[in-house]
């Protein structure tokens, strides 16, 4: 087995339309998911679904002032700091001096507007003032993603609006990995977060189980508009991180997020 290439936790986006830093060129990770199948596969049972129905929200009428830029995004994204004892930035294969790619990319997914389920903001809708990443491996296997965009006022509520859509068309889909490993996954709604700051203008969760050779991985996101910008956190592992850390890393992101100067 190729461990640099195949894993039931690569994202089902087409890499082509990410940006360079995008989760989808992190192949190291694969790696060690990968590996991990094999020790695990035993121990996870369950489809890994959540009993909540998916929502949609609507952005409310009023955005003004401008656009961020990449610089204040990624002066706004999630740090070591903030997440719990034990992550620590996801390293890739270049920080070691190693191709980030291989051989060939088998990676599918059926229908293809579910690629865009987890793929970076900017991916999903692509006409940006900026965007900015970050990643983060901890114990377990767990990993926790962020991605933000920048939008123009009247383009953020569309772009949500956009986002939601995708979601929404994709129930259940099915796909191949970087191997042509067959892959199948159920989305539905996520958890319920607490004390989310006021700053957030829209918000809704999500919970997408993936399903290969007899191991689901469960990832739960937020997606939240906050001013110009769309915001989106993932966190995933054999099990789910717990409602109380992940609303407490949004929580952090939101008002982070909110303190981007708006001209």
């Amino acid at each position: 087995m190729n461990v640099y290439s195949r894993s039931i936790v690569r994202l089902p986006a087409d890499c082509a339309q990410s940006t360079p830093e995008s989760r989808c060129r992190r192949p190291l990770r694969a790696a060690v998911a990968a590996a991990a199948i094999a020790v695990l596969a035993a121990c996870s049972s369950g489809d890994g679904s959540s009993d909540q129905p998916l929502t949609t929200v609507a952005v409310p009428d009023g955005a003004s002032g401008s656009a961020p830029t990449a610089e204040q995004l990624t002066a706004a994204l999630l740090t070591r700091t903030d997440l719990p004892a034990g992550f620590e930035p996801t390293p890739t294969l270049a920080d070691f001096g190693l191709p980030e790619t291989g051989g060939p990319d088998l990676a599918s997914t059926d229908p293809t507007v579910c690629a865009a389920v987890l793929a970076p903001v900017a991916a999903q809708v692509t006409d940006v003032s900026g965007s900015a990443e970050a990643s983060f491996t901890g114990s377990d296997f767990l990993t926790v993603d962020q991605t933000i965009a920048g939008y123009a006022p009247d383009a953020v509520g569309p772009a949500f609006d956009k986002i939601q859509s995708n979601l929404s068309a994709c129930p259940r889909y099915s796909g191949t990995d970087a191997d042509g490993v067959p892959v199948d996954y159920q989305l539905s709604g996520g958890p319920t977060l607490t004390n989310v700051p006021d700053a957030a203008d829209a918000l809704v969760t999500f919970r997408l189980s993936t399903s290969s050779e007899g191991v689901t991985l469960v990832t739960d996101a937020v997606v939240a508009v906050v001013g110009n910008s769309i915001l989106q956190i993932s966190a995933g592992g054999l099990d789910p991180i717990g409602d109380d850390v992940l609303s407490a890393i949004t929580a952090i992101a939101i008002e982070r997020a909110a303190a981007v100067p708006e001209a």
